[in-house]
């Protein structure tokens, strides 16, 4: 049930940001203020994006090993390095 409402809420997402905009620009907010927020969230999303790529990233020439169930327990694959 939560996961149906998930993909209901991601869906609607955009036509509410939507609505908000439009709301905002009727009460006289500044659409350079909205498009700089907007801007600012997506180059932090990005940069996160790209931290998280290089952080979490295998050595060049590591083999890749997932992770495994032995005996009930998980092994992990290789440490980031």
């Amino acid at each position: 049930m939560l996961e149906r409402l998930t993909e209901i809420g991601l869906f609607l997402l955009p036509f509410a940001l939507f609505v908000a905009l439009r709301l905002a620009a009727r009460r006289g907010v500044p659409f350079a203020a909205v498009l700089g927020s907007t801007l600012l969230g997506l180059m932090l999303l990005l940069a996160g994006l790209w931290w998280f790529g290089v952080d979490r990233a295998i050595a060049p020439g590591q083999p890749y090993v997932p992770a495994a169930v032995h005996a009930g327990h998980i092994t992990d694959g290789p440490a980031p390095r």
